[in-house]
This record gives structure tokens, sequence and C-alpha cells, in this order.
């Protein structure tokens, strides 16, 4: 399915490297940034397909019992064994939905991943629909102002992209996919 539009509104792609599981990529061309969305349940199949092998960020989003909206944001330099001690850990029982952010374009560094916790947490901190669940935490290293003005503008390109994978927590600066597809937009669906 594709629509074309892209006078006011920029391109996303949606890929679903396997139709049997719920894993997709959502990305932008304008953008170095990179969502991949999977339900929590598929983190097993997820990680035999070989997406994430470099310094990510994520958020864990589910529902506790009361129904509140919980969102768990982090970081990891080896993200294979920090998801994999979350599976494991019983506080995350309410944990249904992954959404793992990386950097396409080059290698996140531990301060810049740990930076853009930072920011994601605080954001996620404002959301009155949902309630951050703490972990550890950001470390809260201090960055300088280039790096702050960089990551600012890499929450935008976040944002979006999170709510055009189905993100429920954070909201776009700009109409996400999910508001625009009633009216023109392109998107790219690849199988």
């Amino acid at each position: 399915m594709s629509q074309t539009n892209t006078r006011h509104h920029p391109i996303v792609h949606i890929e679903r490297p396997d139709p049997d599981l719920s894993v997709r990529i959502v990305s932008c061309p304008t953008s170095p940034l990179e969502v991949i969305a999977s339900a929590w349940s598929e983190l097993t199949a997820l990680r035999r397909l070989q997406l994430l092998d470099a310094s990510c960020n994520y958020i864990m989003v589910g529902k506790d019992t009361m129904q509140r909206l919980l969102a768990r944001v982090g970081e990891a330099s080896k993200p294979w064994p920090r998801l994999g001690d979350h599976r494991y850990d019983p506080s995350l029982t309410w944990a249904d939905q992954l959404y793992i952010i990386v950097n396409r374009t080059r290698h996140w560094e531990k301060s810049d991943v740990v930076a853009f916790q930072e920011v994601l947490s605080d954001e996620v901190e404002r959301v009155e629909s949902a309630k951050l669940h703490a972990g550890v935490g950001p470390l809260r290293l201090p960055a300088s102002s280039s790096k702050t003005t960089v990551t600012e503008i890499l929450l935008a390109d976040a944002r979006s992209l999170l709510a055009d994978a189905g993100c429920p927590v954070l909201t776009p600066r700009r109409r996400s996919l999910q508001c625009m597809l009633a009216t023109s937009a392109e998107l790219t669906l690849a199988h």
C-alpha cells in the first residue's frame, strides 16, 4: 500500500521482516534513527532476526493490574544481555510491547545512549496518561551544549517514529502516521 504526497509529510517506511511476527522497523529517510517495535513476548524471535547489534535506547510499555499505562525507559551498550535480564525481572511482568531506538548512521557511544535515556525519561515523566516505571534511572552525566542540542533534535525524530510504530507513550511534535492515514501520506510497507 503506498500513497504519495511528500509535499507536506515525510516518508515513513514500515518494514515487517517476518510476517508471522509483530516485529516492525519504522524509519524515515530524513532521520538517522530507526525504531524496532515488537511484542515483548517475541523477544527471543526478535533476537533471532539479528536486527540489533549496537548500543540503543528502548521503551517497554504495558499496563499494570489497574490498567494504568506504564513505561520503562532504558539504554544498553549490549542490548541482548540487558533485555534478557529484563525478561526475567518480576517487577516487569506488565511489559507488553518493546520499542527499540537505534541510530542507523553511526554507533552511539555510552554517553550518547545515557543522554538520550535521560531525555526520554524526562519526557515520559511529563506524560499524564503514563507512569514511568523506574529502573536504575538515567545516570545524569553532564553533557556538552552541542550534545544536548543534537539529543533534542533526535528526540523530535524519536517521538514521531515511536508514534508511527504504535507506541502510546510519547506524542510527536508533528502529526504521526496514525493520525495522517485518514489523509494523504506516503507509506511504504515492505515484507
